[in-house]
């Protein structure tokens, strides 16, 4: 049986599953052959009528493969924790300004679809809840740029003219 407290987590945890599955965008065979887990195993971690919840070192395995934290945010979060890169550099303001573009167009559209009818149910529930909290992890790299500029009373670039980003 699953602790209350981890219940509470479950649908989001599932969801940050199927999301870097998808991302990956391979066949759960394919992903399972770069994981120490069975195909199997990895479907019943996507399933919501499973109690199995993708272990942590598979977890860093996918996101690796999806180059990006989907499910170790999704850990983070069911503990009260933000994931913020420790390599913020000069590039990363403007590519998240433009992630944050992308994701709260998603998060908007899903929005409008799941108010069509009024109500919210618990699985739509589960599918917008991780959009709005990538968009939040956007924001809160983009405030840690900003902090940074704060603290240390010096400019930050964000790109140089001609010159690539970061």
């Amino acid at each position: 049986m699953i602790p209350v407290y981890s219940q509470r987590f479950l649908g989001a945890i599932k969801s940050a599953t199927v999301q870097v599955l998808s991302v990956i965008g391979w066949n759960l065979q394919s992903i399972a052959d770069s994981t120490r887990v069975e195909k199997t195993q990895l479907h019943a971690y996507q399933d919501r009528n499973k109690a199995s919840v993708i272990p942590l070192d598979v977890a860093i395995d996918l996101d690796k493969l999806a180059q990006r934290p989907i499910l170790l945010t999704a850990f983070a979060h069911a503990l009260g924790y933000e994931v913020i890169p420790s390599d913020i550099g000069p590039g990363h303001f403007g590519r998240d300004m433009g992630d944050f573009a992308l994701c709260a167009g998603d998060v908007m559209n899903t929005a409008m679809r799941i108010w069509a009818d009024q109500t919210i149910d618990p699985h739509e529930a589960d599918e917008i809840s991780p959009k709005i909290a990538h968009a939040i992890h956007v924001l809160r790299r983009s405030q840690a740029v900003i902090n940074k500029v704060q603290k240390s009373k010096q400019p930050y670039t964000v790109s140089t003219i001609g010159g690539r980003h970061d």
